[in-house]
């Protein structure tokens, strides 16, 4: 089987592709934001010199570069609990009624079926073929993976640096 011509594999794909471009966007954009914060004449001067030093070079780029693997690591694995929860769950109801007719089971090659059932169906768990909690898998793979996304840089936003230097010492009198 040809790996790329995998649905879910190319699904995939896109969500972790999407989760990378929210990662980039994000900082991105939250350096727009500094940068209209550096430009006002009223930003203090430790709190420039702060943003500035957080927000340029190779700070901006060690920001990019880790929001692109909090966002893809998020997605990929969060796709893989959730989609082996979903197929143990799906798995386990049907074991428990091949265990109610293993039990009755009345002959020794009779028993012997419903064992190697039940191995497989065992099996299918660590199989990522099920459409329906591939899709649930990658939905919520894709959702935590935007959520990293987002959240990289914000230690370094303006209002955060405005809280470490104390609003007393720049606010009004």
């Amino acid at each position: 089987m040809d790996i790329l011509n995998n649905v879910n594999t190319i699904v995939s794909l896109i969500a972790g592709l999407i989760a990378i471009g929210t990662a980039v966007a994000s900082v991105l954009s939250k350096r727009k934001s500094v940068q209209h914060t550096l430009e006002n004449p009223s930003t203090p001067t430790e709190v420039r010199l702060y943003l500035e030093e957080q927000w340029n070079g190779p700070a901006l780029w060690t920001k990019i570069v880790t929001g692109v693997i909090k966002a893809g690591l998020a997605a990929v694995f969060s796709t893989i609990v959730v989609t082996f929860v979903i197929n143990f769950f799906l798995a386990f109801q049907t074991f428990l009624q091949d265990m109610n007719a293993f039990s009755r089971a009345s002959s020794y090659s009779q028993a012997q079926n419903i064992f190697s059932q039940m191995l497989s169906v065992m099996g299918q768990i660590f199989m990522f073929s099920n459409p329906v909690s591939l899709t649930i898998g990658i939905i919520v793979g894709l959702l935590f993976g935007i959520l990293a996304a987002l959240s990289t840089g914000n230690r370094h936003m303006p209002a955060r640096v405005y809280r470490i230097y104390g609003p007393s010492s720049y606010g009004p009198s």
